[in-house]
């Protein structure tokens, strides 16, 4: 497993061009967005967990404009790109802190919304238990993960060409779901969305797993 602190060097150098190179994570974002409309009240707190360029705070404090959004992140500078979108009507809170211990108190959020988050992480199921600590009791926990498919393309590209690049191993659905159960979540809903990107080079493609991470978790 990447080492935390190598993880946010890498999202601290990449943090100022990482928008321009993240179509993957813009679309999971707004697929993910798309589903708060399960929401069944108006939320008084939304987190945002792994917030990185602040796209999901900022979509969910205009969504929400009555609510304090807060945007945590392991790395300063994307939430310093982050502040950039937090201004005027649009304004929500910037953290830095630790995914495994979130700086909130328990049972302060009605809200917990995380986008590709959960593979960064050495422990998930601590993550788990801090999101459930800070939900209130009926609040709703939101997330993106890859599933077990995600890069099988460039693993199978990879393996004939003998390069020895490996599966990371991402979890399918009964993993994940049972992992949510086995924290204390009920009624886990779980969906499967495939998107597909091309590119239009080799040199293309690496750019952006470079950039935006992937490339670590090849």
């Amino acid at each position: 497993m990447i080492q935390p602190g190598h993880i946010r060097a890498a999202f601290d150098e990449n943090a100022a061009r990482y928008d321009r190179h993240a179509a993957l994570e813009r679309e999971a974002c707004q697929r993910l967005l798309n589903r708060v409309t399960f929401q069944r009240a108006e939320p008084d707190c939304v987190l945002d967990l792994g917030c990185g360029t602040g796209v999901g705070a900022e979509a969910l404090r205009t969504r929400f404009r009555k609510a304090r959004v807060v945007a945590l992140d392991s790395a300063a500078a994307m939430l310093s790109e982050a502040g950039d979108r937090s201004r005027l009507m649009r304004r929500f809170g910037r953290v830095q802190g630790d995914l495994n211990a979130l700086p909130f108190p328990r049972h302060s959020a009605d809200l917990v919304f995380s986008n590709l988050a959960l593979p960064w992480l050495a422990e998930p199921p601590r993550f788990l238990g801090e999101v459930l600590r800070v939900l209130r009791p009926g609040g709703m926990f939101l997330f993106s993960t890859y599933g077990p498919e995600t890069l099988e393309q460039l693993h199978e590209a990879a393996t004939a060409s003998s390069t020895g690049c490996e599966a990371p191993g991402f979890p399918d659905l009964l993993e994940i779901g049972d992992a949510l159960t086995a924290t204390g979540f009920r009624e886990p809903v779980m969906d499967v969305d495939r998107i597909t990107l091309d590119y239009p080079s080799l040199a293309a493609m690496g750019r952006e797993l470079e950039v935006t991470g992937t490339a670590m978790l090849v």
